[in-house]
């Protein structure tokens, strides 16, 4: 998905077995509003002096930001280039990530396979990919 049609291109229904959300949600609820009795000295009430749609909206405008930060940084994973390296000589297969496209290369892991290989050529091989969602 493009980061400029995140807000106009619709989902597909939902499937899986995964866990119901709402379960999170109400313990959210409770753990917030502990933190809130502890941090003001009291639970959220009517008539408490606050306009609660200007502190909703607020916090809604917050929100908004952290979504709209959450799809680009997805967006920019989509791009990070990956490189695996097969030496035969070391007997080593290394995966690096170059985050930024720019060359600078972070070793991510790295695993020793000398029961792996049979050549013992000065040779080895790169494979770059990127990531898809």
């Amino acid at each position: 998905m493009a980061l400029d049609s995140a807000g106009t291109t619709p989902e597909p229904m939902p499937t899986g077995d995964g866990q119901t959300v709402v379960f999170g949600v109400v313990k959210d609820f409770c753990n917030r509003s502990a933190d809130g009795a502890k941090k003001y000295g009291t639970l959220l009430k009517t008539d408490n002096g606050r306009d609660a749609l200007v502190d909703a909206y607020q916090e809604a405008l917050d929100l908004t930001m952290y979504l709209k930060q959450a799809l680009m940084e997805k967006e920019a994973r989509g791009k990070e280039k990956y490189i695996v390296r097969v030496d035969k000589v070391e007997s080593t297969i290394s995966l690096y990530v170059d985050k930024n496209n720019g060359g600078m290369l972070e070793l991510v892991g790295r695993h020793d396979c000398k029961q792996g290989f049979k050549s013992t050529k000065s040779t080895a091989f790169e494979m770059t990919f990127t990531r898809k969602e």
